[in-house]
Order: C-alpha cells, then sequence, then structure tokens
C-alpha cells in the first residue's frame, strides 16, 4: 500500500471514530436529559401527596388535640416527622449535582 493509500485509511478511521465519539456523546447527552426529566417528575410526583399528609396530621391536631390520647398524638408526630425527612430526601434529590 502506498504512503498516500494509508493515510486515506488512517484518515477514514478518524473519520469514524470522531463519527462514533459524537453519537455516544449525543447519546450521553439524551441520556443525562432523560434523567434530568425523571429526577424532576419523581421529584414533583411525590411532594403533592407529602404535603397533603403534613396538612391532614395539622387539620387532626388542631380539631382534636384535646380528645386524642398521647400515644395517638406521638403517633401523628411521627407521621409528620417521617413526611418532613421524605420531603428532605426529595429536595436532595433536586439539589444535588447533574452528572457531569
Amino acid at each position: 500500500m502506498s504512503d498516500q493509500a494509508a493515510r486515506f485509511g488512517e484518515s477514514a478511521g478518524s473519520v469514524e471514530g470522531a463519527r462514533s465519539i459524537e453519537a455516544l456523546q449525543t447519546e450521553l447527552a439524551n441520556a443525562k436529559a432523560e434523567l434530568e426529566h425523571l429526577r424532576f417528575r419523581v421529584s414533583h410526583d411525590l411532594r403533592a401527596p407529602l404535603r397533603h399528609i403534613g396538612a391532614f396530621v395539622q387539620v387532626i391536631e388542631e380539631d382534636h388535640a384535646t380528645s386524642l390520647e398521647a400515644p395517638v398524638l406521638g403517633h401523628l408526630k411521627t407521621i409528620q416527622q417521617s413526611a418532613d425527612q421524605a420531603m428532605t430526601l426529595l429536595d436532595g434529590l433536586l439539589t444535588a449535582p447533574k452528572g457531569g
């Protein structure tokens, strides 16, 4: 094979390699965008039920606090703390660093 033919072959291989890298970069960018969308969606979809749980606990405490026994009030406190903790985890999910 002549020098010119060899250089052409190397050049063609470089072009194929560059196309392959571009395709992988595009695929990676698409996967990152999909992950970001999923992360937002999961966070958003779980926030509303957690807010409802907290609101119901508050309503029960306000409307029935005098008629509820201490163990029941303790259970309500545990429910509220768990909902708050889950909300904190969701906040962390949204503020976690995005993949480089």
